[in-house]
């Protein structure tokens, strides 16, 4: 939050979702409006008290427009920088899905248990989390978009990636076997820190009675919980050494790496060679 709400100010949601405030009431909120739901909007949520619908997300409709929100927006201009509030995902699917991912994907490493050991995975979150069950997926958005999906993929193969949400994989016999042991249920305490986190919490069931659980997660990734430079490397060597080759992926990555001191026309120089036939 940009200031205390006694004087006004700026809050801010995970999600993409900015919401304006005087001393008295809401001013609006400009990004994915609160009434919206559904994966295809990663800031959406439940209507809360005092939202009216559609008309309440945007100030323009109103009657307010932008530019009465200014004092706002400039209050912290050249102080606090918000493109530095973003999040990089680890894994291909809705970021959503990361903490119950992560930590069904900790509890593997740390009790030594595999996906046939397992008889049931509960996954507690929030509502707009515990939406994303559309199972078995039909397609790659599908299985980028479903909890069961994720979860299971990711216990099924130890990894995340792009070969688990592809179109090839989606008939696997194993993952849609465990991804319909997997259940999700809703959670108070998640749900009331929703937008401003994104949590979730894991129990895995096994068949010789022991269970084991998490604690409550977020999503690695964040401005306040970030990966580290030798995980974003080797996502970025994961996705462009694939298309683009070895050679390629390591000249990107030299001159991205270097962009603070060198012209931004040496990136577009080297993607013209390396794309453009």
């Amino acid at each position: 939050m940009a200031q205390g709400k006694e004087g006004g100010g700026i809050r801010i949601g995970r999600g993409m979702r900015l919401e304006f405030f005087d001393a008295n009431a809401r001013i609006g909120t400009v990004g994915y409006p609160q009434h919206v739901r559904g994966p295809s909007r990663p800031g959406g949520g439940t209507r809360g008290p005092g939202d009216q619908g559609k008309d309440n997300c945007c100030p323009a409709r109103r009657g307010r427009g932008l530019h009465t929100l200014r004092p706002y927006l400039l209050g912290s201009l050249g102080e606090e920088w918000l493109i530095l509030r973003q999040y990089f995902k680890l894994y291909p699917t809705c970021r959503w899905t990361h903490p119950a991912v992560e930590g069904v994907d900790a509890l593997r490493r740390k009790y030594g248990f595999t996906h046939r050991d397992v008889e049931r995975i509960d996954v507690e979150t929030f509502e707009e989390a515990a939406g994303l069950t559309k199972f078995p997926p039909e397609h790659s958005d599908g299985a980028q978009y479903c909890m069961q999906w994720a979860v299971a993929a990711m216990l099924v193969d130890g990894t995340l990636g792009v070969e688990q949400v592809s179109l090839g994989r989606l008939s696997d016999p194993e993952v849609i076997e465990l991804g319909r042991r997997v259940r999700v249920h809703v959670a108070e305490d998640i749900q009331e820190r929703f937008p401003e986190e994104c949590l979730a919490r894991v129990t895995v069931t096994l068949r010789d009675g022991r269970s084991f659980s998490t604690g409550t997660l977020g999503a690695r990734g964040d401005y306040d919980n970030p990966l580290s430079d030798d995980e974003l490397e080797e996502k970025f060597r994961e996705l462009v050494a694939g298309s683009l080759g070895e050679e390629a992926c390591e000249e990107l990555r030299e001159v991205v790496d270097t962009l603070d001191v060198r012209p931004a026309e040496d990136l577009v120089s080297v993607l013209r060679r390396r794309l453009l036939p």
